[in-house]
């Protein structure tokens, strides 16, 4: 059965970081405490054997988020408040 699911990351930093969707290599800044959703789906741990897995990276370089086997992620600006 596939998962979708919506993942927010949220800049903690006092200074603006990158924010790297891969294996993809979509790249995005984000400026000092904004957030971005990213929305998720693929085959469920049923179909691969790491279905529904996210990994988030923080390293010097920024934030890393991997999807998993047979996924796809998209970056997704927030709605205005």
């Amino acid at each position: 059965m596939p998962i979708r699911l919506v993942i927010r990351v949220k800049n903690q930093l006092e200074r603006a970081t990158w924010l790297t969707v891969e294996p993809w290599g979509e790249v995005k800044e984000l400026a000092p405490k904004a957030h971005v959703n990213i929305q998720a789906q693929g085959p469920g741990p049923d179909e691969a054997p790491d279905g529904g897995l996210v990994e988030v990276q923080m390293t010097p370089d920024g934030i890393k988020v991997w999807g998993w086997s047979g996924s796809d992620l998209e970056i997704v600006e927030p709605a205005p408040k």
